[in-house]
C-alpha cells in the first residue's frame, strides 16, 4: 500500500511539472527580456541583434538555450537541480581588454571547475564565436552569474524554466 502511494504521489507531481524525475529544469531569474530557444544553426542569439549561431556541436543541439539582450550586462541566477549538466556560453574574449569584467568571470570559471568544452561560431565577426563551459552538479545549487561582456552569460541545459521574477515574454516572440 505505502508503494502505490508514493507511485500516485509521484505521478500527480509529474503530471504537475511536466517533467520527468531525470529532467528538473534548470530554473533561470534574469532581471530583463529573457526567452528560452531550442539550441540550433541560425538561432538569433541576442534579442536585440541579428547576429546568428552559424553552426551547433551536435551534442548541444538538444539542448535549450537563454537569449538574452545583447550589452544588457545584467546578471543571471540558474538554480540548478542535482545530477544536471549545465552550459555557459561567453563572448569569445576578442575585445576583453575593453572587458575586464569578462577576464574575472573565465578566471572564477576556471576556479568553479567549470570544463571548456569548444566553441560556437557566430555571425558577429568583431566576435567570431562564443566560449562554452560545461559543469554537472551533483546537488542541488544555486549560482549567480555575472553579466559580462557584450553577450553577458547565456545559460544551455536539456530543460530551463523562467522564475517567476524574471521578465520573460510569455510568447517567445524576439
Amino acid at each position: 500500500m505505502k508503494t502505490l502511494l508514493c507511485a500516485l504521489s509521484l505521478i500527480l507531481l509529474l503530471g504537475r511539472t511536466g517533467y520527468s524525475a531525470e529532467e528538473q529544469p534548470v530554473r533561470v531569474s534574469y532581471e530583463g527580456r529573457i526567452e528560452v530557444k531550442e539550441l540550433e544553426p541560425n538561432l538569433p542569439y541576442l534579442s536585440n541583434r541579428k547576429y546568428v549561431l552559424e553552426s551547433v556541436p551536435k551534442d548541444l543541439r538538444s539542448l535549450q538555450i537563454t537569449v538574452l539582450a545583447g550589452n544588457a550586462k545584467k546578471p543571471i541566477t540558474a538554480s540548478i537541480p542535482v545530477d544536471t549538466p549545465v552550459y555557459v556560453c561567453v563572448d569569445s574574449g576578442r575585445n576583453a581588454a575593453r572587458e575586464p569584467a569578462l577576464e574575472e568571470f573565465l578566471e572564477k570559471l576556471r576556479k568553479d571547475e567549470w570544463t571548456y568544452v569548444g566553441k560556437i561560431p557566430v555571425s558577429d565577426r568583431r566576435m567570431e564565436y562564443l566560449r562554452v563551459y560545461r559543469k554537472q552538479f551533483t546537488k542541488p545549487t544555486r549560482v549567480d552569474f555575472p553579466g559580462a561582456a557584450f553577450t553577458g552569460t547565456l545559460i544551455a541545459a536539456k530543460a530551463i524554466s523562467i522564475g517567476p521574477s524574471a521578465k520573460a515574454d510569455p510568447t517567445g516572440r524576439p
